[in-house]
């Protein structure tokens, strides 16, 4: 199983700590003294949606800030995250988003910027994109690096032991770690 290391299913799993990665995410903007986090998920509550989710609640708490509904922006339809993030923009005060997926995180940093606000100026910005596109966004986006190379040699390496130790019954499970990494969207002023 390759990037998908939540589900109970007996097997060699090679993901990253997905509830680990928002933690950190939300973990960060606090530190920068930011409070009104919210989130946009395309994903739903499903899956790797409910990991990450379960992430910035548990930061959330622990760090004693209020889960308001309102910023947490989570559904399949496009449509309705596109709707809520517009209403959280024009109703609520927010400092920082984290996207919590590819699309969701184009469709903040579009939305954001229809609003007429500008990032990181108005609005703080991490999203789950990778490296090779985050720079080209405008402004380029801070994003959660989940190292894709390394998790793709160690599943195929994993696969490869597989073969060779068949006789192997017990499920090998690899957590690679990830890393924030800070372009654009969450430079903060001295």
């Amino acid at each position: 199983m390759f990037d998908r290391i939540g589900v109970e299913i007996e097997m060699d799993r090679v993901g990253v700590n997905d509830k680990g990665s928002i933690y950190d995410a939300v973990q960060y903007l606090y530190s920068k003294n930011l409070k009104k986090i919210g989130l946009v998920c395309a994903l739903g509550d499903i899956g790797l949606g409910q990991e990450r989710i379960e992430g910035y609640t548990r930061a959330c708490k622990e760090l004693g800030l209020p889960i308001d509904e309102d910023y947490l922006v989570v559904s399949k339809d496009i449509e309705t995250v596109k709707s809520k993030l517009s209403h959280l923009l024009e109703t609520r005060e927010v400092e920082a988003l984290i996207g919590l997926d590819f699309v969701s995180t184009l469709l903040t940093s579009r939305t954001i910027q229809q609003h007429k606000l500008n990032i990181p100026e108005d609005i703080k910005m991490i999203g789950y994109v990778n490296e090779d596109f985050a720079s080209f966004l405008y402004p380029s986006i801070s994003y959660v690096d989940q190292h894709p190379v390394q998790m793709g040699e160690t599943a195929a390496t994993m696969v490869i032991n597989r073969i060779k130790k068949y006789s192997q019954k017990t499920p090998v499970k690899n957590i690679i770690k990830t890393e924030l990494k800070h372009l654009d969207s969450t430079q903060f002023k001295n």
